[in-house]
């Protein structure tokens, strides 16, 4: 099935619309055409055909206009007048809308929506994993990335900072570093630009590298109490030990000394 690229999506299209009316969003059709790409329909069904005011159709992902001349061609493709075709079978197609414009300057009023950028990753990585981030961009055609860690720049692999395209095919959108130390923390930026316009965006994020030993210390924390505590038990232990004895040798020592009178001999008691 041929796919049509215009410079916008947004299509115009003649339908029986006052002036003062507006539209909210419209049914849209999802229909699976291959393992990569689904067509997306927008329902035009009610409105009239005759000519009386041009309106245009607009694309939203959520709150963010499809705007052809700032995104990647790979992603998004047009085919008829109300139909959008997205090169991503595992997008969520429930955040897809679209709108009837009653002219053409909110087209331009949206088409002039700012490219953003922002950088998926966890954040937070235990020594000797790999370190994956990935720079999500929207709202640009023909991307441009480059990575800076502190003060090196990066636009192709270099030893452990590797490079590699998205799903989207955009080159060097995927940072990977093979297995991580402590030296790795740090802010990573992504910085994109666009040949198709001068417009240029960025994205942060703080990468924490935690130690192997770091899950240790709990354990290890736990241990230490234990000790203390054994050790504290063991001197209190001793110490009564030896208040008892002392106070049995003071009462030993204390005692009054009962001489016990011999019996006489019996010499002794017959001379007597």
């Amino acid at each position: 099935m041929p796919v049509a690229l215009i410079h916008l999506f947004l299509c115009s299209i003649t339908v029986g619309l006052a002036a003062e009316e507006v539209l909210p969003s419209r049914p849209v059709h999802v229909q699976l055409l291959n393992e990569t790409s689904t067509l997306l329909e927008c329902d035009l069904t009610g409105l009239s055909s005759n000519p009386v005011n041009k309106v245009t159709v607009g694309w939203f992902k959520g709150e963010h206009l499809i705007n052809a001349s700032l995104v990647d061609p790979s992603v998004y493709g047009f085919l008829g007048d109300n139909k959008l075709i997205v090169h991503d079978n595992k997008e969520d197609f429930s955040k897809y809308r679209c709108v009837i414009l009653k002219n053409s300057q909110d087209a331009v009023s949206l088409a002039n929506e700012q490219p953003t950028a922002k950088i998926i990753s966890s954040e937070q990585f235990t020594e000797g994993s790999k370190i994956h981030l990935e720079c999500l961009i929207h709202g640009m055609s023909s991307p441009t990335v480059e990575w800076v860690i502190g003060n090196n720049s990066y636009r192709s692999t270099d030893g452990r900072i590797k490079l590699f395209p998205n799903r989207h095919n955009v080159p060097n959108a995927v940072l990977e570093i093979e297995s991580s130390v402590p030296s790795d923390r740090g802010m990573y930026y992504c910085k994109v630009t666009s040949s198709a316009s001068e417009r240029k965006v960025e994205a942060s994020v703080l990468v924490r590298v935690r130690s192997k030993l770091a899950t240790l210390w709990p354990f290890l924390g736990i241990c230490v109490q234990v000790a203390l505590l054994c050790a504290i038990i063991i001197l209190c232990e001793r110490r009564r030990s030896r208040s008892a004895e002392a106070e049995y040798e003071t009462q030993q020592a204390a005692a009054p000394i009962v001489k016990k009178r011999s019996p006489a001999l019996n010499g002794d008691r017959q001379q007597k």
